[in-house]
């Protein structure tokens, strides 16, 4: 049935077989004459090259120079140029070319054989004569030697095989045509003898194993049958689903159709398969939670991190977040230490997950100071921004307002650790009390550091507002204005750079 698939490359190959090429003539070049119903001018000797420009059968062009199987031609009423391959026309005389003595070929008897079957028969040149017409007068005599090009046989309708001939010693060829009819391939019915796999399960792919498949013709030869294995290899077979499915692509439940043509769409043969839905068979915990202990008993546990291992009955396996799942628990029947069930639901399977509950106590006291730590004998302490939190074995954190400070001396200068204390639990800090602020020794920690440096920084944008003595200290170059270049100094000092008094 496949017969000659490759008809359009051996064609093109056969063309680039030619070797005899037209010489080229001093003046006007070699006439020559286009003998093919059209021919292809060409920017470059190249077949696959896209083409310029058409020349009509019957126009006469100039071979000015030759590139392989190729001419360089000219049309003089035109004045268009381009290469033309010598298969597409024929010497037509009146120049000094050396012709063998041959005036032009013609066919005198076409082969046996002028009737093909698409993409089946081969050519068959039995019984051709070529016969050539001399310059001498002579009589006309048969001749050997020539090239047949023959086009695909790919498609029906009528084809037109080229003929070239070059004589023993020319420098110039002749050529001739004839037609032969190519006609679909007899194909009468396609029959399913042999259905493939019929009942598949959700996201199986559609298989064709074992499916054969019967084609008659009408021309009376014997039936053929195709395997599975020739209709997949086959590029003649095209096979639709009624959802577009095709072999090898995962099905979705229902009943669906399948068509089966070759090479034409109103020759085909239908089969039908039933797909079930899926089943879970087996529903497992991958990773458990991120935390399995809970510290309350009025909501539902957190279940972050947990993923189930689904296993279905077609073989597919997968993993499930609990955003898909059914969870069954009592938070309030939860009682104190391990024991306590959280069940989580999915595809009617389910899985069991166990939880540890906790009384939820107190572990830490974390103090955040404010960044003024440093105050001036005598004034108030100012710890307005002090803020106070009690970190729980569960993790979260809240403010406390419920918290005692130990006694500051205001009348003492040098550091003082004063203790923060809430229930059982304490945390320290350290102040500074002197007589008075250095310049640019904002925190009152008798020693000017890149943290000073940040403070007057922050000060100078407005996030921190400074008076009275802090401000003396945080203005360093004593211009009444705390700005960036207040920072800058501060930080020159820090570092050693500059000194300040």
């Amino acid at each position: 049935m496949k017969g000659l698939k490759k008809a359009a490359a051996l064609f093109l190959s056969a063309i680039l077989f030619l070797t005899a090429a037209p010489a080229a003539s001093a003046g006007g070049g070699v006439r020559y004459l286009v003998t093919a119903t059209r021919a292809n001018l060409l920017p470059a000797p190249d077949l696959t090259q896209s083409p310029v420009g058409e020349i009509p059968h019957g126009t006469y062009v100039y071979a000015a120079d030759v590139s392989g199987d190729f001419l360089y031609v000219r049309i003089n009423a035109t004045g268009l140029s381009g290469w033309i391959h010598a298969s597409l026309v024929s010497y037509a005389g009146k120049d000094a070319a050396n012709t063998g003595g041959v005036k032009s070929i013609y066919i005198r008897s076409k082969p046996a054989k002028t009737l093909y079957i698409e993409d089946e028969d081969a050519f068959d040149g039995d019984g051709l004569t070529v016969f050539a017409k001399f310059d001498d007068g002579r009589a006309d005599a048969a001749v050997s030697g020539y090239r047949i090009f023959v086009p695909a046989f790919d498609s029906e309708g009528e084809k037109t095989v080229y003929v070239v001939y070059t004589p023993p010693g020319a420098d110039v060829s002749f050529s001739a045509s004839f037609s032969v009819t190519v006609r679909k391939v007899p194909l009468q019915e396609l029959t399913v003898q042999t259905a493939p796999p019929a009942s598949y399960i959700e996201h199986q792919p559609l298989s064709l194993k074992g499916m054969v498949v019967q084609a008659t013709y009408s021309d009376g030869r014997s039936p053929r049958d195709f395997t599975a294995e020739e209709i997949l290899s086959d590029p003649d077979f095209t096979l639709s689903g009624c959802h577009g499915e095709t072999v090898g692509k995962p099905l979705s439940a229902g009943e669906h159709t399948f068509t089966l043509s070759y090479r034409y769409s109103d020759i085909s043969c239908t089969f039908s398969v039933r797909v079930a839905q899926r089943k879970l068979i087996n529903l497992n915990t991958a990773t458990l939670p991120d935390r399995t202990t809970v510290y309350n008993k009025t909501e539902v546990p957190d279940l972050s991190g947990l993923t189930l291992y689904a296993v279905y009955d077609n073989g597919e396996e997968e993993y499930i977040t609990p955003d898909l799942c059914e969870i069954a628990c009592d938070p309030a029947g939860f009682v104190l230490g391990p024991g306590n069930k959280v069940t989580v639901s999915y595809g009617g399977k389910s899985v069991t997950l166990d939880f540890r509950y906790a009384l939820e106590t107190p572990t830490e006291l974390r103090v955040i100071t404010p960044e003024i730590l440093a105050f001036v004998l005598g004034e108030p302490v100012d710890l307005t921004d002090l803020h106070v939190y009690v970190t729980y074995n569960s993790g979260r954190r809240e403010e406390t307002f419920d918290y005692t400070l130990s006694e500051i001396d205001i009348d003492r200068t040098g550091a003082q650790t004063v203790v923060v204390t809430c229930g059982e639990f304490s945390n320290t800090f350290t102040i500074y009390i002197q007589e008075y602020y250095r310049c640019g020794d904002v925190t009152g920690d008798g020693k000017i550091t890149a943290y000073d440096a940040r403070l007057v920084l922050r000060a100078s944008v407005g996030f921190i507002r400074y008076k009275g003595k802090l401000l003396t200290a945080a203005d360093a170059d004593r211009n009444g204005v705390i700005t960036a270049a207040d920072a800058r100094l501060v930080l020159r000092a820090a570092v050693g750079l500059e000194t300040l008094s």
